[in-house]
């Protein structure tokens, strides 16, 4: 499972950061991955973007936003087709 929403948001146009936790509820997973829309490659990072979990495990995806303006994208989490919808803000200086 994972939230449906994550907004990070950046003071001075600095990149920002945040989380969000996978959890393996019905069984073990043998392979997730996070996918960032190809149009935000280099500007959404998720780490770790791949890998497995035991049944009951979970793990912890970063997610760095490096962008100069405000944005919104979906990541697609898989198996399941879970998405999760990155907004980042720019803080008034």
């Amino acid at each position: 499972m994972a939230p449906d929403k994550l907004v990070l948001v950046s003071k001075n146009g600095n990149s920002a950061s945040g989380s969000f936790v996978l959890r393996a509820r019905a069984g073990p997973v043998g392979a997730f991955t996070v996918q960032v829309p190809a149009a935000r490659g280099g500007l959404v990072v998720v780490s770790p973007a791949k890998g497995s979990l035991q049944a009951g495990g979970a793990v912890e995806v970063t997610v760095t936003v490096t962008s100069k303006t405000a944005l919104t994208t979906v990541l697609t989490v898989t198996p399941g087709h879970l998405t999760v919808q990155v907004t980042f803000e720019i803080a008034a200086a």
